[in-house]
């Protein structure tokens, strides 16, 4: 019984000097995992928050190159009535171009620049939206209709501009065969006028989803900022809360290991403890006790008494 209980308290004592150790090393881990996380989040929020910056930058530049491009879609789409009219004038003509002066050409030409710059710009507001949205910051919308989530409104604005860079490309297909001189049937001529005020309803719907989408950019900048500015006290915070968690587990193990350690000791505690009780010799016992109430025996007297 004893060799069981030495085996129990070496064990429970090998568990808690193990969790006192693992206690002590986790807080101090504790710690220094919340300073370094003191200075990379910071540093992370702030990069999230120069993503933002930047896509609130692209935004603006687009929406004024937005306005621009819906005035050259109108001139455009002016420049073409006159083609038509001048091709119903003078039908004998191959070239378009050619019973116009040359102006008109140069108006088509920097129709067609700018409207090529208006799409890079759209798909690269594109691809930056595209990587805005797999951050956290932006809840979802709730569908009105249903109460369901809905789209992000990040992939909402990207798919507009997707939608009006490939109304653009078709134009500035048109537009070069335009240039080239090349003639258009009037079918064609009013498909491509239609085509220009569909991309001028896109433009248009594309600005205001910029616009409604400038109110959630600025409430993730601002939440950005106030993550930055309050992630340092909750990490502090969190390692306090650790280490005391770690505290109360060390000081249960240290508990542990007592008990162990009284368990391992306390049969030798006893073994040292436990003597037998020596045998009484007969001269250290002194007289025999008298029985109650028996006759009284004097001593016989010496010499010196009768002396």
């Amino acid at each position: 019984m004893s060799h069981f209980r030495r085996i129990l308290g070496a064990a429970a004592a090998l568990i808690g000097a193990s969790g006192a150790i693992f206690s002590g090393v986790a807080a101090v881990e504790a710690w220094r995992l919340a300073d370094r996380l003191e200075r990379e989040v910071p540093e992370a929020v702030g990069d999230m928050e120069r993503v933002v910056s930047s896509v609130q930058d692209q935004a603006d530049a687009t929406l004024a190159l937005i306005d621009a491009a819906r005035d050259r879609v109108r001139f455009v789409s002016e420049t073409v009535e006159e083609l038509a009219s001048a091709a119903d004038r003078r039908p004998e003509e191959t070239s378009l171009l050619e019973t116009l002066d040359p102006d008109i050409a140069r108006r088509l030409e920097a129709a067609e620049a700018f409207i090529l710059a208006l799409q890079e710009s759209l798909r690269g507001l594109h691809r930056a939206l595209v990587m805005l949205d797999a951050l956290p910051i932006l809840p979802r919308r709730i569908a009105p209709a249903v109460g369901t989530p809905g789209d992000r409104p990040l992939i909402t604005v990207a798919a507009s501009l997707a939608e009006a860079a490939d109304l653009l490309d078709e134009a500035t297909r048109t537009l070069d065969r335009l240039r080239s001189g090349q003639a258009l049937s009037p079918r064609q001529l009013d498909q491509f006028r239609d085509l220009l005020g569909e991309v001028d309803r896109t433009l248009g719907d594309t600005r205001n989803q910029i616009g409604s989408f400038f109110d959630r950019l600025d409430q993730a900048g601002s939440r950005l900022a106030d993550l930055r500015s309050a992630a340092p006290r909750w990490i502090r915070r969190g390692a306090t809360a650790a280490t005391f968690l770690l505290i109360c587990f060390g000081a249960s193990q240290l508990n542990l290991l007592a008990h162990g350690w009284a368990l391992m000791t306390r049969p030798a505690l006893r073994a040292a403890g436990t003597r037998t009780p020596a045998p009484v010799s007969s001269i250290d016992a002194g007289p025999a006790p008298r029985p109650p109430g028996g006759p009284t025996t004097t001593p016989p007297a010496s010499d010196e008494d009768d002396r």
